[in-house]
């Protein structure tokens, strides 16, 4: 802007920007930080990103986990202190030193798409299951992500799931070892009455000229078929109670 020898203004330059892309990155940065505040606090106890190259780490701890929860920016061996004490119980503290090393985790991840290490976390004397799981973050391979996930609700349910599949086989096994008892018994039962009717038409045939004799036999194959026909309708119920028919 020039002003006159009266000043007033003579010339004016304005320029007009146009912050329309500004705002646009402005607003997707504020929406991934909310999306990575929101998943760390609701689905994870903490997760970072390793850099191969360079070996920096970003990382982030749930509130949940850790007071000090802002995102930091460390190296490898810092972040791998910090987790194993903040998150680990000390009986597991020293197996994860060993095993969280860098060169096996690759060799692994080129047979497998993740790589899980488990171990136990206390806090408050609650001790909860954890699941560290480790991928390649970008395609070129330079980077790890990894998170930090409770499972000890899931750890739970496949505990209440096994225990009623099991429930689930012991009633299973009873009800046969019963069926099994059922059948041998009635084998026995209805052999009898079966044996009877063999014995007295025999007998009867033998004597067929003796109507007496064989009048006393038809008798008793009548009471011993009347025997035998309600075996078979027992038989014949339990059937339909295993079907669900009665």
């Amino acid at each position: 802007m020039i002003f006159n020898e009266d000043g007033h203004t003579e010339f004016a330059v304005g320029m007009i920007e146009d912050l329309t892309r500004q705002r646009i990155i402005e607003w997707e940065n504020e929406q991934y930080q909310s999306i990575y505040r929101n998943t760390v606090e609701l689905e994870y106890d903490g997760i970072c990103i390793m850099d191969l190259k360079t070996g920096e780490v970003i990382a982030k701890l749930a509130e949940s986990v850790s007071a000090d929860n802002k995102a930091k920016r460390e190296n490898l061996s810092f972040i791998k202190k910090r987790f194993i004490e903040e998150l680990m119980c000390p009986e597991d503290q020293e197996r994860f030193r060993e095993e969280f090393d860098i060169l096996s985790i690759l060799s692994q991840l080129e047979r497998e798409e993740v790589v899980h290490f488990y171990f136990v976390s206390e806090k408050n004397n609650e001790k909860r299951h954890k699941d560290c799981a480790i991928r390649y973050f970008n395609e070129d391979r330079t980077k790890l992500f990894v998170c930090i996930r409770d499972i000890e609700q899931q750890l739970q349910t496949e505990r209440e799931s096994k225990e009623a599949l099991q429930k689930a086989f012991e009633a299973a096994k009873h009800a046969n070892e019963a069926k099994s008892e059922f059948i041998s018994k009635m084998s026995h039962d209805i052999r009898t009455p079966m044996n009877a009717i063999v014995g007295m038409t025999a007998i009867a045939k033998a004597n067929i000229d003796d109507k007496e004799r064989v009048l006393d036999c038809l008798d008793k194959v009548k009471v011993a078929n009347e025997h035998l026909l309600s075996l078979v309708n027992e038989v014949l119920d339990m059937s339909r109670i295993e079907s669900g028919k009665m």
